[in-house]
């Protein structure tokens, strides 16, 4: 499975997700979550806060990164988010929440994030074997 199905395949889940709610969009700001929808990504400057540099807004058509103008350049040049379909939204540096919208959620609520971690709890096969990997290399 290449990065892009799996991005899709998370995409799916959390389109369900959505749909099981009633929700229209689902905004992804914790670390560990962005990780795991952009298969991947490295998304940690400060390994000691709960939230990330840039976020994620998953809607049932789309994926759009949220990032400052900062932040922006690094992510074009190191993530390749256009590769994986996620759309790139630009924000004020000084920017801490998104613009009021109505049936929005977030994983800094503690339900969805309860819900989240159920979904990251099943691996596929590919996280399996970077999973493995990562272990052999740990050893090493």
């Amino acid at each position: 499975m290449s990065r892009l199905q799996e991005v899709e395949r998370k995409h799916e889940l959390l389109r369900q997700y959505l749909e099981r709610l009633q929700a229209d969009a689902l905004w992804l700001r914790r670390p560990r979550n962005l990780s795991w929808v952009t298969a991947g990504a490295d998304v940690a400057i400060d390994v000691t806060s709960e939230t990330a540099p840039y976020s994620a807004l998953i809607s049932s058509k789309r994926r759009i990164i949220i990032a400052d103008n900062i932040e922006l350049p690094r992510l074009r040049k190191e993530e390749s988010f256009e590769d994986l379909g996620f759309e790139y939204a630009i924000s004020n540096w000084y920017a801490q929440e998104l613009p009021p919208m109505e049936n929005v959620l977030s994983d800094l609520d503690p339900a969805v994030e309860a819900e989240l971690q159920r979904l990251r709890w099943v691996l596929d096969e590919d996280e399996q074997a970077r999973f493995r990997s990562l272990g052999v290399d740990t050893a090493h």
